[in-house]
């Protein structure tokens, strides 16, 4: 007998034995009153449904409940480049699951020097950039390459960020997600080496973002030479003066008169990178390059980035396609 019946058994023998005693009177099976044989079946039926049958010496159960939408999670994109998994954490706007059907948006943020992406969803800026995604309706995706500012390392073939970042990172967040999977779809940010790695990665490929930010970043390294790891994917700048001169942002600006591209960058009056983004803005004007550029008061700190994170993405919630 199988293990829900023996239960329902101990429970109404009337229904199983062929006898059932009650008011100290014997009462056949064929003549027990209905109402009590209904209420009977329908207690058994809903016995059934929560019993763990046994078939085959596998537990069937009754179906488990789909799992719960999660707005923020951490997902391993594999990089055949660079012969790893990469942690990418990812913001869903709440309305993401109310349609199965409507697209979103998606604003790239490149982590600061030492960091792996993550930190800013899940530790510095959770509550406002997940307030930011439900207000704008926008997908968030992080990550962040440690020490190696986001290049493709003429010295450390190892090192294939920017090959991570376009023909990676992108189509396998094109692919597990509802987005908008074409440039009018994507803008980028990050702060520090990620503002750096933010706006080197959209100006190399224009065709990729119709939207890019940086907030206090490393728009000119040439000043630091023997800083944050930068010669170990440059090489020595007193060896590789071309590397360094070929891959600094403020270097990396002839295409972008043509295309069009909504810009935005501030830095803090009290940051050890105002001199240059000063620089990068003063050169953008002079070749009448649209953009935005705003200085405010604070340091290299994450205050100030938490201030400007919000600024962005309002900023690039104007020129973004929206999801249908």
């Amino acid at each position: 007998m199988g293990a829900g019946l023996q239960a329902f058994s101990k429970q109404y023998p009337f229904y199983t034995n062929k006898k059932m005693f009650s008011m100290n009177q014997t009462i056949e099976p064929n003549h027990l009153p209905v109402g009590r044989i209904r209420s009977a079946l329908v207690k058994y039926l809903l016995l059934a449904g929560l019993v763990v049958a046994n078939i085959g010496g596998q537990a069937v159960r009754a179906a488990d409940k789909p799992p719960k939408f999660s707005r923020l999670s951490v997902t391993n994109v594999h990089s055949t480049c660079m012969k790893t998994d990469i942690e990418a954490a990812v913001i869903l706007p709440s309305s993401y699951a109310v349609s199965s059907s409507r697209r979103y948006p998606v604003i790239y943020f490149l982590d600061g020097h030492g960091g792996n992406g993550k930190r800013l969803f899940y530790d510095f800026y959770k509550d406002d950039l997940l307030k930011q995604s439900d207000k704008f309706d926008v997908i968030m995706v992080a990550v962040g390459s440690l020490n190696t500012w986001y290049f493709d390392s003429p010295v450390n073939p190892e090192v294939k960020w920017q090959q991570f970042l376009i023909k990676e990172l992108i189509p396998f967040v094109d692919a597990k997600y509802r987005s908008i999977a074409k440039r009018e779809g994507r803008a980028i940010t990050g702060m520090s080496m990620g503002g750096h790695g933010a706006f080197y990665t959209a100006f190399r490929h224009p065709q990729m973002f119709i939207a890019a930010g940086s907030t206090s970043g490393g728009v000119d390294l040439r000043p630091w030479p023997d800083n944050w790891d930068i010669s170990a994917v440059l090489g020595k700048k007193t060896d590789h003066e071309k590397n360094w001169d070929n891959n600094v942002v403020v270097n990396n600006l002839n295409a972008l008169p043509k295309a069009k591209m909504a810009i935005y960058f501030d830095c803090g009056t009290a940051d050890f990178f105002l001199d240059v983004n000063r620089a990068l803005d003063k050169k953008m004007t002079d070749m009448k390059i649209a953009h935005t550029y705003e200085e405010f008061p604070g340091g290299h700190t994450q205050d100030f980035w938490a201030r400007s994170f919000p600024k962005h993405v309002e900023f690039f919630s104007k020129h973004l396609a929206t999801g249908k």
